[in-house]
């Protein structure tokens, strides 16, 4: 199969006046990557069209403060020259809603383990799946998923996986099937996925496990190391979606691992209730109710 993937060579950094950028030209470098940023000593370089026309892709750092009006006229301007752009959020301030069309990451530019995992994930997308798709929303707010010649095809290891693909997609989300090694664990769940919009704070990003079966004895080892890999790369919700209908759970180690099967999966994707199945659910793991 062939790759899909962008080839980023070349990044233009929108970030507030004086900001330090931590270990981010540092990751940029180590990918290959050329960047620069206008840091406001140059009044030449306030005009930043053309360096973003000039760019593969666009970073804009956000710190939740007035200063970010730079990044909301770049990322307007990185739209307009159809430009991929990803926002780096230093705080838990919501995007402005013209922004939240772009992939994002709250972490800070000083934490290199976690900037390089999202810059990792960032740019092993496939470009299509960055931009917003533009089919049809039907009345339950659903986006269906592309077909055709443009559509991404992504290196699913079996047609569950497919499913839970296809059910993230039509709950509004992205998704990458074979992450990339960013952590120390040898182990990466099947899909990593975002849910954008809905309930941002649990489903920004998701780690996914998909079984056929699991017995009772199993599912603490599947849990073990989900978990592992939640902890290492700061992903706060994992969900292990199984064909068959999942193990009583008992005492579980986390109340952000989830067990739903698939087919509960795909009504809740299509019914545009996954945010707040994931919610609730926790929420009664916590207080001992399930």
């Amino acid at each position: 199969m062939s790759s899909s993937l962008p080839a980023y060579h070349r990044c233009y950094i929108s970030a507030p006046v004086g900001l330090k950028l931590g270990a981010l030209p540092e990751l940029l470098t180590a990918h290959g990557i050329a960047w620069e940023w206008a840091d406001g000593t140059n009044p030449a370089e306030q005009n930043s069209r053309d360096q973003i026309a000039a760019a593969d892709f666009v970073l804009i750092v956000l710190n939740g403060t007035r200063a970010d009006y730079q990044g909301v006229f770049d990322a307007g301007i990185a739209t307009g020259l159809d430009k991929p752009a990803f926002l780096l959020q230093g705080t838990t301030r919501p995007l402005p809603v013209d922004l939240r069309r772009f992939a994002s990451a709250k972490v800070s530019l000083n934490d290199k383990d976690a900037l390089e995992f999202h810059l990792e994930l960032f740019l092993s997308t496939p470009r299509d799946s960055t931009r917003p798709a533009e089919a049809s929303k039907p009345a339950t707010g659903l986006i269906r998923p592309q077909s055709g010649a443009g559509a991404v095809e992504p290196p699913l290891a079996s047609g569950l996986e497919r499913r839970v693909f296809d059910a993230v997609i039509a709950a509004g989300g992205t998704a990458i099937a074979e992450p990339p090694m960013v952590t120390r664990s040898r182990y990466r769940p099947d899909l990593l996925a975002s849910f954008g919009e809905i309930e941002p704070e649990l489903l920004d990003l998701v780690a996914i496990e998909v079984k056929g079966r699991v017995e009772g004895g199993e599912a603490s080892k599947v849990e073990d190391r989900l978990l592992a890999f939640m902890t290492s790369a700061r992903v706060k919700t994992g969900l292990v979606i199984t064909e068959a209908l999942p193990p009583s759970r008992g005492q579980q180690l986390s109340p952000n691992i989830l067990w739903l099967s698939i087919d509960l999966f795909e009504q809740l994707a299509q019914s545009g209730r996954v945010g707040g199945y994931v919610r609730e659910t926790r929420n009664r793991i916590r207080h001992g109710s399930r």
